[in-house]
């Protein structure tokens, strides 16, 4: 009875500690708290918060549109090929990159 008791002492102290649970969302967390997290929820450090919280707030949408612009030296169709097939990882990196300053998953 006595183990029973020390849990039920151990829960009421742990719960009481909670400053809340949060599962519809906060965007803002004024003092360090404690929070009951559900499965697939997510915590933000304040960086990436501050980021998210500004990519909202000017619309989030993606544009679809990435302008990447390099020169290249090729004197023909296949010279151009060559130049695409030898740098087609920095090509990409810099497509992704962008992609992923707008906030896309790319």
């Amino acid at each position: 009875m006595a183990t029973g008791t020390m849990a039920a002492a151990a829960i009421a102290a742990a719960t009481s500690s909670l400053a809340g649970i949060a599962h519809g969302g906060m965007d803002y967390i004024p003092q360090e708290s404690t929070f009951l997290l559900q499965k697939g929820e997510r915590v933000l450090s304040p960086n990436q918060n501050r980021d998210l919280t500004n990519y909202l707030s000017g619309g989030g949408g993606d544009s679809g549109n990435v302008t990447v612009q390099f020169n290249v030296s090729a004197i023909d169709a296949a010279g151009m090929d060559q130049v695409l097939s030898r740098h087609k990882s920095t090509i990409y990196n810099l497509v992704r990159s962008a992609k992923r300053d707008e906030g896309v998953r790319f």
